[in-house]
């Protein structure tokens, strides 16, 4: 995996994220290998989980520019910013870092969370929030700071 300059995302249907954290998922390491089953040819933006502040969002999707979210992206949650479906991004709690939350879209689904890990600390954390310590169903997802 290199850095690389790429063109800001500009899809006016799509909820433009100033990404502030991401996971990195399970999956995302098995595209980077080409073991996945959606095998993809380089270059390729991976990062299925993101969470940070809105940029751009089109009318009527409920979303605002200056809002704290959190997305499934599928593909480009390692950018400094991603284009998502409004359908895939929920609005995020004011008390908690973007570090916390790149789980957060599981948890308002009512699906089961992956293991979050904190940054501050390294290791799965237990208290606080439902999606802090939890053990998923194999898809284990680190919270990771954006490098910017």
């Amino acid at each position: 995996m290199v850095y690389a300059d790429v063109s800001d995302p500009a899809d006016p249907a799509s909820v433009v994220i100033d990404v502030g954290a991401a996971g990195v998922c399970f999956p995302d390491l098995l595209l980077l290998r080409g073991q996945y089953q959606l095998r993809l040819e380089p270059p390729f933006i991976p990062g299925m989980e993101v969470a940070g502040v809105v940029r751009s969002a089109p009318n009527g999707s409920g979303f605002t520019a200056g809002q704290r979210v959190s997305a499934f992206t599928l593909m480009g949650g390692y950018a400094e910013q991603v284009a998502v479906a409004p359908d895939s991004v929920v609005s995020t709690p004011a008390d908690l870092d973007d570090a916390a939350l790149p789980g957060h879209h599981r948890v308002q689904r009512g699906e089961q969370p992956a293991a979050l890990l904190r940054p501050d600390r390294g290791r799965p954390s237990s208290g606080g929030h439902p999606w802090r310590g939890q053990q998923g169903s194999g898809r284990g997802t680190a919270a990771s700071s954006a490098w910017v």
